[in-house]
This record gives structure tokens, sequence and C-alpha cells, in this order.
């Protein structure tokens, strides 16, 4: 069974969690670093007003840009993180953004109890992060987890996307995108999407057309 990173082997874990901070705080420097060169507008924020904790919806391919864009959350936020050993790093580079917890779980790994977990958080006034396909794909086809969530916390739904005036992409599954340094990045918040029991399909319709292509 692939080792966790709350169940890594205690002989290692010292150099194990080493390593993951450096990788982290290197990470940190090249997202700052791209982020101080490229200009950034936010545009519909006025989406964002009036709500006690929202749910940030985005596709995986844009998780890089995310980052780069912001290096401080701002608001309580409680993530639904991928507990396998290689997330070390990505767990890390949350505690620098002020992400005050995580519940660990993924499809297969827990998933459920961590969906639970960050419900409760988010009637208590939290908010999330969420990839709705990630975090193996297929790429741009929703999951039920953020329907969920929106669902059982009453929280909305934000639709966000993210582009840039010059991108490269990855080799990656999802071909993750970023912004080259010096580019005009754009963040634009879509209107709130709440999601009413028994009516999960016609929200993910919505969903996916706010989330664009």
């Amino acid at each position: 069974m692939p080792y966790r990173v709350d169940n890594i082997p205690i002989l290692i874990r010292p150099l194990y969690l080493a390593i993951s901070w450096i990788v982290a705080v290197f990470m940190r420097l090249v997202w700052d670093s791209f982020r101080i060169s490229c200009s950034i507008e936010h545009v519909g924020e006025e989406n964002l007003q009036g709500h006690n904790g929202v749910i940030y919806c985005f596709w995986h391919d844009q998780l890089s840009m995310y980052f780069m864009v912001f290096n401080k959350v701002r608001e309580k936020q409680i993530w639904l993180n991928h507990p396998l050993w290689f997330m070390k790093p990505i767990h890390y580079s949350l505690g620098f953004m002020g992400v005050k917890k995580l519940a660990l779980g993924s499809s297969g790994n827990s998933g459920k109890e961590a969906l639970q977990d960050v419900v409760e958080h988010l009637k208590r006034g939290y908010s999330t992060v969420i990839n709705p396909d990630g975090p193996r794909g297929p790429v741009k086809v929703i999951k039920p987890g953020v329907l969920m969530m929106a669902e059982d916390s009453g929280l909305p739904i934000i639709p966000v996307q993210f582009s840039a005036s010059r991108e490269f992409k990855l080799n990656t599954w999802d071909k993750k995108r970023n912004a080259f340094p010096f580019s005009k990045v754009m963040v634009k918040y879509g209107k709130p999407i709440f999601v009413k029991k028994g009516e999960l399909e016609k929200a993910k319709e919505v969903l996916k057309i706010a989330l664009g292509n």
C-alpha cells in the first residue's frame, strides 16, 4: 500500500519532512517571483460579498496559477487534499499561505470522511477551494464532491477562471497551465451557484458552463 503523508516510517520521517519543506519553499519562491513580475486583475469580486464562507471552484489545470496569484488566503479555509506521500510539499505550501486545516482524503483514500470534515467546517464559517476534476481526472469532468459540499453546507460555489496573456503548459495529465513572467493575468469570479436539495444534476450543468473550457 502506498505511503500517506501521515504514516511515513519513523526512521526516514525527519528526512522526508525536511526535503518536503525545502521543495515547498522553492515552489513558493518561484510562484512569488512570477507573481511579482505579472500584472494581475481580479474581475467579479462583488460576487464574493455577503456570504458566510464560499466554495471556490476551478479546473485542475489552473492550480499553478492559483498558487502564483495567491500567496495569502483571505479568510479561514479548509482544503480537501490528496493524502499520498508526494503531496507533503503542497501541504506545507498551503500552510505558508495561511490555510487553517487540511482534510486528508480523495477518491479511494478516506474521501467520504474527509468530505464530511470539510462540510462541518464550512457550516462554521470556513471557506474552501476545490478542483472538481482532481486529483487524477478525467480532465474537466465534474465529480460530485463539490456539489455535495454545497448541498450539505448551504454555501455557494464560486466558479473561478484564471487566464494569462502568455501561457505555457506542463506535460501532466491535466496539461497544467502556467503564466509566463511579465504576463497579464486575469482572475474572474463567476456568480454564486447554490445547490438545492435533489438538484445536483441541474447545478452540475450550470457549474460546467460557468467554469469554461
